[in-house]
């Protein structure tokens, strides 16, 4: 019988029933051939200990609240119309801190090419956990790699193809769409999310689509991230405050630079490069 850890509360286990149940991850568990939701918990809280002890730089709440089950990509007001205009292309996908691959994993069910999709993260662990949950580390071979989006260009260089190294050298304008979930908040500045969205920039080929969304904490508020996108070279961009965050997401979490009518939601974003 499974023996739940000492930390796991009756209010985490409840809480990762509820994420189970959800249309969205049945629905991606079953792809998996796992169609239990007390089996997903089970798995998913005994990978979750795992993840809170390995090489992550702090417990990340949506570790911690096991949001990794759910694939929350589905709930970007852009993701039904940037999957429909990619069906049938050869629509290259970069999921940018993907943890374990929830939402690649769902792309890939809603018709993206497995040959043409690539899963990133600075955590080894994240990704390992991630074949662990869902069993498919023999058809998923390739998909995924370690890759710190932070490294990857020589130091006091200008931002460009020439200046790339490493992963990033060999990748420079070659994504269509660039996915960004849960990621640009665990960044301590805007130095470093200007960063990041330059290497995004470099990354995506001409006309590409850069979308994601963020968590309540963070160093910028909807209208200055507009704005960084904006100067970064994106166009077309869109930053829009969501609605429906509960109050673990505000408690657990530090809102940087908000208005009173932002605190305690995120954000959705869009932006394209220039064809």
């Amino acid at each position: 019988m499974f023996q739940m850890p000492a930390w796991a509360t009756q209010a985490t286990v409840e809480e990762m029933q509820t994420i189970a149940s959800d249309p969205h991850t049945k629905a991606l568990f079953a792809a998996s051939g796992m169609s239990s939701v007390e089996d997903i918990v089970q798995k998913a809280i005994m990978l979750q200990e795992c993840a809170l002890r390995g090489d992550a730089k702090r417990p990340y709440v949506c570790v911690m609240r096991g949001a990794f089950l759910r694939p929350r990509v589905v709930d970007h007001p852009s993701y039904p119309l940037i999957m429909s205009q990619q069906a049938g292309e050869r629509c290259r996908f970069l999921d940018l801190g993907c943890c374990m691959g929830t939402d690649l994993r769902q792309m890939l069910l809603d018709g993206a090419q497995k040959e043409l999709v690539h899963g990133v993260d600075f955590s080894s662990d994240f990704i390992r956990l991630g074949f662990e949950l869902f069993g498919d580390e023999a058809t998923m071979d390739g998909v995924f790699q370690r890759v710190d989006i932070l490294d990857g260009w020589d130091s006091g260089s200008e931002l460009g193809a020439s200046s790339a190294t490493g992963w990033m050298s060999e990748h420079v304008s070659s994504f269509d769409v660039v996915h960004c979930g849960a990621v640009l908040h665990t960044l301590e500045s805007k130095e470093e999310v200007q960063e990041v969205l330059k290497r995004v920039f470099c990354l995506l080929a001409p006309g590409g689509v850069y979308f994601g969304g963020n968590r309540p904490t963070w160093v910028h508020d909807a209208k200055s991230f507009h704005e960084e996108l904006e100067s970064v070279g994106f166009e077309g961009v869109e930053v829009t405050v969501r609605s429906g965050q509960n109050e673990a997401d505000a408690e657990n979490v530090l809102f940087k630079n908000a208005s009173a009518e932002e605190s305690g939601r995120g954000t959705y974003f869009v932006a394209f490069k220039p064809h």
